[in-house]
């Protein structure tokens, strides 16, 4: 069985509202701010907010920017709250995919917000680069590589707070797309 997510900002939200969100959303993609500076989300959300959900998306933010120089600058910043033991597997142990040699990834906060308060950042054993499934086989694509954070701490009430960023070489992606699937199970 699959999570079922609440997305805190959209919840119960009408078409023209998610239209607005979407149209919010691509124009802050192309703001020149970083992810990471927005304050942090209402963390006292939970299931009576959204009952029947198995965790909170509280937050999730994704900007592209590119540079003059054609350096293309991506950043994700999200918080999840778990409220029960489902989407464990699915969120305790993310993979985050880059190009070795063309890009750089940087690990901005990767952390576990407890429910007694306490902040539990996650050690660097806990971060492990890892082969691309995807790209098995293919010798031309073996510089795909994928970075395996796992979270420590791991319980329902805890809230999962990932921000990273992956800067490509300029003129490595002379044009961007992205393809933003409000539709899935993760918003």
């Amino acid at each position: 069985r699959l999570p079922r997510f609440a997305h805190a900002t959209q919840f119960g939200a009408t078409c023209g509202v998610l239209r607005s969100a979407i149209l919010v959303a691509l124009i802050g993609a192309l703001s020149p701010a970083v992810a990471g500076e927005a304050s942090p989300p209402d963390m006292s959300l939970g299931a009576a907010e959204y009952p029947g959900a198995d965790a909170i998306i509280l937050r999730w933010e994704q900007r592209w920017v590119q540079d003059s120089d054609g350096t293309v600058r991506y950043r994700q910043h999200r918080w999840i709250k778990l409220l029960n033991r489902r989407p464990i597997r699915a969120e305790a142990d993310p993979v985050i995919d880059f190009c070795r040699g063309e890009d750089e990834l940087i690990i901005h906060a990767a952390r576990t917000h407890l429910t007694t308060g306490e902040v539990m950042p996650v050690p660097d054993y806990s971060r492990n680069i890892g082969g691309t499934p995807d790209v098995s086989g293919w010798p031309a694509l073996a510089c795909w590589e994928q970075q395996i954070i796992s979270f420590s701490g791991i319980e329902p009430g805890v809230i999962l707070e990932l921000d990273y960023e992956i800067v490509t070489k300029p003129n490595v992606l002379p044009w961007m797309s992205a393809d933003v699937r409000l539709d899935h199970r993760y918003p």
